[in-house]
């Protein structure tokens, strides 16, 4: 089957939140997609947004912004056949425009997925494997929220109702 990079669009949103899920099981890819595919990071460089396609369907999604890789997915079912290769280096090619090197998934304001999860060592293989180098260590995201100025009860409990509806815990 012939593969297919393009732009992504925002009309294929729910296409992509699928992928994400299916490729992403140890972060909350699909839930920060349409944030992570089309709005711009916290440098402020728009978001860039690719899909590959395999004849009709969506197989894999990519994003850049500015000189970082922000989001690359490819289906558990096709992987291993150039897919992510392909959107990689589509990814090479718009981040070229912007910088001399390329940062992965770690995008300064990337709260909800900080990187790739340490479980996911097949991405990480991959991606060393193309010259990646590890840095940083894991850890939490912790927020102190005792007398936090911004943090009102009223505030508090709108927001612990919504996170808890996305499956969070406060």
């Amino acid at each position: 089957m012939t593969l297919r990079i393009e732009a992504l669009t925002r009309g294929s949103l729910d296409e992509a939140r699928e992928v994400l899920r299916n490729a992403c099981p140890w972060d909350r890819a699909a839930v920060v997609a349409e944030e992570k595919l089309f709005d711009p990071g916290a440098s402020g460089a728009s978001g860039e947004a690719l899909a590959a396609y395999e004849g009709g369907a969506m197989v894999g999604v990519a994003s850049t912004s500015g000189g970082w890789l922000r989001l690359l997915a490819v289906c558990p079912t096709r992987r291993r056949r150039g897919v992510g290769t392909a959107l990689l280096q589509a990814c090479e090619h718009q981040i070229s425009a912007h910088a001399g090197s390329i940062a992965a998934m770690a995008q300064p304001g990337n709260y909800l997925s900080p990187g790739i999860d340490e479980r996911n060592l097949e991405t990480i293989a991959w991606l060393e494997k193309r010259g990646f180098v590890r840095t940083g260590s894991s850890c939490n995201l912790l927020v102190p929220l005792d007398d936090n100025p911004v943090l009102t009860s009223e505030s508090f409990e709108k927001w612990q109702e919504k996170l808890s509806v996305l499956g969070y815990e406060v």
